[in-house]
């Protein structure tokens, strides 16, 4: 699957384009599990508007991005 994620820092939200369906979490900067997505082809957006400032991790299928939340 071809993947394409922007922008890296975000503030409230970000948008990724997905070739294909699968599914997606998204960690803490520790490890702890914080939401989980099903992912569909074509255009998807995730909301970071309620959560801390920081280091996320982004998790889809097997591949996984870093995420900064400003």
């Amino acid at each position: 699957m071809i993947w394409t994620i922007y922008p890296n820092h975000i503030a409230d939200l970000t948008i990724y384009r997905s070739s294909g369906i699968t599914n997606a979490e998204i960690y803490s900067a520790s490890g702890h599990l914080i939401k989980t997505m099903k992912i569909s082809k074509g255009k998807n957006e995730t909301n970071f508007s309620t959560m801390s400032a920081g280091m996320y991790i982004l998790k889809i299928g097997s591949v996984i991005f870093k995420i900064i939340k400003k």
